[in-house]
Parts: C-alpha cells; structure tokens; sequence
C-alpha cells in the first residue's frame, strides 16, 4: 500500500505520517512538498499500482489543494484523496466534495477520523 502526504510543511507530513502510520502500519509513505511534486509523482506511480490514498494539505504555495486534487482526479476518478487543513471553510469543503474528494479534515487529525478513512478505503478497494 502507498500512501502519499503532500504538505508544504516537513513538520506537517511528518505530524500527518506519525497519526496515519498508526492506522496504516504496512503502508509505503510518499512525501510531497507541493503539488507540482505530488502530481509528478503521482503521474510516476500511475502504471505500476498506483497511490492507493492521498493525503492532502489545502494551504500550499503555487498550486493549492483543490488544484491538486482537480488535476489528479482528471487522471483517475477513483483516486482516493483526504484534504486536510487549517482553513476549514463550508465553500472550500463542499467544493472539494464536488471534485470527489473523499474526506476533508481540521488540522491535526484525529484517530477517529482515520478510521473511517481506513474502513472506507477498505470498501472501496474491494470494488
């Protein structure tokens, strides 16, 4: 399993890393500084299985969140993207939930929520 956390901040993919390795254990994790990077590697790993869950700051310089998430879900409808942030705002949320993002989350995560993160990846990879 991949997982890959795109962050701007190393202290942000770390804190992200540290609670998802908790519900993920076996996982590979991916690190991306921004999403020019995250689409990159995303693009690298296209062929060869795939990123099986994305974790995705909003906040980021260049390209935002929901850009990312756009661009990626261009690529693959099913791509499974979690959107977290420090600006969680009712427009910003329901346009995310419009690209098909899956989840959208406050900074920092809670254990609850990557649980359900976890039981709904499950469903939705045994399709």
């Amino acid at each position: 399993m991949k997982i890959m956390i795109v962050d701007d901040s190393k202290f942000g993919r770390g804190m992200v890393r540290n609670y998802v390795k908790v519900i993920f254990p076996e996982a590979e994790f991916i690190p991306a500084r921004h999403g020019m990077e995250a689409l990159e590697i995303f693009d690298n790993h296209f062929n060869d299985g795939g990123i099986d869950i994305i974790f995705l700051d909003y906040l980021m310089p260049e390209m935002d969140g929901l850009s990312v998430a756009q661009q990626i879900m261009d690529k693959d409808k099913d791509a499974f993207i979690v959107m977290i942030t420090s600006n969680l705002q009712d427009p910003i949320r329901a346009k995310a939930q419009n690209q098909g993002v899956k989840f959208f989350f406050n900074k920092p995560v809670k254990k609850s929520e990557l649980l359900e993160v976890k039981q709904n990846w499950e469903k939705a990879s045994k399709k």
